[in-house]
């Protein structure tokens, strides 16, 4: 794509009514959409190689690793959301993050808090290159080796630091200290690394490299594996070699909603698809009150029907035999129904949810000449993670344990043995009656993942704003905090529609400046035009970028 069309585009959406930035690309043919630029220059390269959405896939997932090492990488977890446009299928890789096989519950529960949540205790076994590596050998056209170089060369030769990433880092300081390999790497000198600076993984290189030459197994065995389990069990973790050795990622069925005349699509029943789809399905055709989604009416409609679903699905998440038949009753058209009866009934202060502003996460999205859609999120849930380096290896450990429920063990996501804890990650794909893609979306950002997907989307398709807007316009979130009923928004929420939420009962705070990108995650999303143009929107909440040609 033209340069110059790249910089008006951003300079425009940087200058319009929205309080936010994006970065737009229209191109004829294939784009990536991706938290770092460098990632997203390597899944076009390997485009124009000959490669297909998965192939790019796998040279983006892995250079974001290297480029956004406090967001996602092969110490953790990763779902993949991909339209085969030949079959107009949509398929899911489910690469989640694991409990050890021997995982002492008990012991695990009754850890301090600090140690469970973001210590060697939470740390799980991750899934990312295991899912990546299942992509490719049923999708990919190039040799897996070739989809690894552009990631081996990034560590090797180093990311670029922008303003963000220098942000990111220092907020995560502290953990990543506690690690002598990870104070090494990411904080070199025992400083930030300056912006502009390019910030070398060598360790990280050569385990790329092996894992170019030998697949996952030189991750999940040998050496490698050695460390990491050498690396858990000396912070006090559990993980053991066999649970490398047998950890396994799997290809299942996506969730599915009908919504507008064709389909939304998202990931599998321990992330946070159904969440969001159910959300999607009872708002399809709402009779809206406010004219715009900003209006303090529409965002009490939603936030009602947001916190009601976040209670139903809470109960109902979580890696078991039976998730799938709650999912297909949930997501019925009488499950639908029973959601929006008690979003109109219901005292919403009885739900609860959270968000630290801790999570880390990253998404992106690859399409090919052929329309083929990798829809990706893959994440360290929280900000590098339990903050582990394992010795030579540059990979940071994910805290994924934190997700599971302790409390109440009948919960579906109760801490056990060999079982992936839930997350909100949400990568989603909209298809028409046809099947044919009319978007792909997906953003980080923990608990605020499905209500940014919900709102840009519920802009987007019932109040006709141009995608560039609404995914720039002023981010909100819904939840509780001491149980009190709350708007979370970026500043820009006009004054008189936050007087109107506070008499209907709800608390608004405004955290952070807009664009900040702190709690609200930057949207990345793909829109697919009907005269065959691809619409690529990078967030500039966070290091996103939108590339194709």
């Amino acid at each position: 794509m033209n340069k110059y069309l790249i910089l008006f585009l951003f300079i425009f959406s940087k200058l319009s009514a929205t309080p936010s930035g994006t970065e737009v690309a229209l191109a004829k043919h294939e784009v990536v959409v991706a938290g770092h630029p460098e990632a997203a220059e390597a899944g076009l390269q390997i485009l124009h190689e000959g490669g297909n959405a998965i192939d790019a896939a796998v040279a983006v997932s892995l250079s974001l690793g290297v480029a956004e090492p406090y967001a996602s990488g092969l110490g953790g977890k990763i779902e993949i959301l991909y339209y085969e446009a030949s079959s107009k299928k949509v398929y899911v890789v489910d690469g989640m993050d694991m409990s050890s096989r021997t995982l002492p519950v008990t012991a695990f529960i009754n850890q301090p808090t600090r140690e469970r949540i973001e210590g060697g205790p939470s740390a799980a076994v991750p899934g990312l290159a295991k899912g990546l590596y299942q992509a490719h050998k049923k999708w990919g056209a190039l040799p897996w080796n070739k989809d690894v170089q552009p990631s081996i060369l990034l560590a090797q030769n180093g990311s670029l630091i922008l303003p963000k990433s220098q942000q990111l880092i220092e907020e995560s300081a502290q953990r990543i200290k506690h690690s002598k390999e990870g104070a090494r790497i990411f904080l070199p000198d025992g400083k930030l690394p300056a912006v502009g600076s390019r910030l070398v993984n060598a360790d990280l290189a050569m385990t790329l490299r092996r894992l170019g030459n030998e697949g996952p197994d030189a991750i999940y065995k040998g050496k490698i594996a050695e460390s990491i389990v050498s690396a858990v069990s000396s912070a006090g973790g559990y993980m053991t070699l066999q649970d490398l050795a047998s950890y396994e990622s799997r290809i299942v069925e996506p969730v599915s909603v009908p919504y507008r005349g064709g389909k939304l699509f998202s990931t599998a029943p321990v992330s946070g698809g159904g969440q969001l789809l159910a959300v999607m399905s009872v708002l399809d055709n709402s009779n809206w009150r406010g004219s715009t989604f900003h209006d303090a009416l529409s965002i009490d409609r939603f936030g009602k029907v947001f916190l009601t679903t976040i209670q139903k699905f809470d109960s109902i998440t979580g890696d078991d035999e039976a998730v799938d038949i709650r999912f297909k009753a949930a997501l019925s058209e009488k499950g639908v129904e029973s959601i929006r009866t008690l979003s109109k009934i219901s005292n919403i202060s009885e739900n609860s949810t959270s968000s630290n502003g801790k999570e880390s996460t990253t998404h992106f999205i690859v399409v090919d000449n052929k329309h083929n859609i990798a829809c990706v999120t893959q994440s360290l849930s929280y900000h590098f993670g339990c903050g582990l380096v394992p010795a030579g290896t540059g990979i940071v450990l994910n805290n994924s344990l934190s997700n599971f429920t302790i409390k109440t063990p009948s919960n579906p996501n109760y801490a056990a043995q060999g079982k992936r804890p839930k997350s909100t990650i949400a990568p989603t794909i909209w298809l028409n009656d046809k099947n044919i893609p009319i978007l792909a979306i997906g953003l980080p950002g923990g608990a605020r993942i499905p209500s940014g997907i919900a709102q840009v989307l519920l802009d987007y398709s019932q109040f006709n704003r141009p995608l560039a807007e609404a995914i720039a316009d002023t981010r909100i979130h819904v939840t509780n905090i001491n149980k009190e009923p709350t708007i979370e928004s970026e500043l820009g929420l006009a004054e008189s529609n936050v007087n109107i939420l506070k008499s209907r009962g709800w608390k608004v705070i405004m955290p952070e400046k807009s664009g900040t990108g702190v709690l609200f995650g930057g949207v990345n999303a793909v829109e697919f035009l009907p005269d065959g143009t691809l619409n690529a929107v990078a967030d500039l909440r966070r290091t996103n970028s939108a590339k194709g040609d």
